[in-house]
């Protein structure tokens, strides 16, 4: 009888540690770090090739608490309940997490997250000439015209415009952000109807 010739073993030799990427909601345009209202908190974790073994409690987390994770190969999730408003934080540490091959994970980046459910406050000053002498009960009195106010919000604002707000007496000229302002800081330009109140 002639031998039976056996099954090729293949072998992959894997040295390299797997990579990691945490990532989550995108930031916004003018925001150095993203900002949800969004209650938990999903941190994506994307390795460079499969793991094995994962577990939420590599995930270093801070200002909340891991409430529940999902994923497979080489990647994965984990929901974050916030302990109250303000930065939630993901990261990992080296030497968590194996590859098939036993590697470990190389060092993440520190993703931060801030969860704020708070709606900005605004105000509405004038820059009107002598506005701080020239007013009594009925208001600020000026003979300038146009007119330019600055609207001012609590925290970094997007997407204000004019439709936001309310306007008697006469028409919004132009409505810019005040440069170097964080997005805090808006001036209106307000042309009066005629004589008389403009609210």
């Amino acid at each position: 009888n002639q031998i039976v010739a056996p099954s090729a073993i293949s072998f992959v030799h894997d040295t390299e540690d797997p990579g990691i990427a945490i990532s989550s909601v995108a930031p916004c345009a003018i925001c150095a770090h993203a900002y949800t209202n969004s209650a938990p908190v999903t941190f994506d974790l994307t390795f460079s090739e499969t793991v094995k073994n994962f577990a939420s409690s590599a995930v270093a987390v801070t200002g909340g608490t891991i409430t529940g994770s999902s994923g497979s190969l080489a990647a994965y999730a984990v929901q974050v309940t916030p302990g109250g408003e303000g930065d939630v934080v993901a990261s990992m540490a080296a030497d968590q997490i194996p590859d098939l091959a036993g590697n470990t994970n190389t060092l993440s980046n520190t993703l931060t997250v801030t969860y704020d459910v708070t709606a900005p406050e605004a105000t509405v000053r004038s820059t009107a000439p002598g506005d701080a002498a020239l007013r009594d009960v009925r208001g600020i009195f000026t003979n300038a015209a146009p007119l330019t106010l600055v609207a001012n919000a609590s925290e970094p604002v997007l997407n204000l415009q004019t439709d936001n707000f309310t306007l008697a007496g006469g028409t919004f000229q132009n409505f810019t952000h005040v440069s170097g302002s964080a997005y805090t800081d808006y001036e209106i330009v307000v042309a009066p109807s005629g004589e008389g109140t403009v609210s």
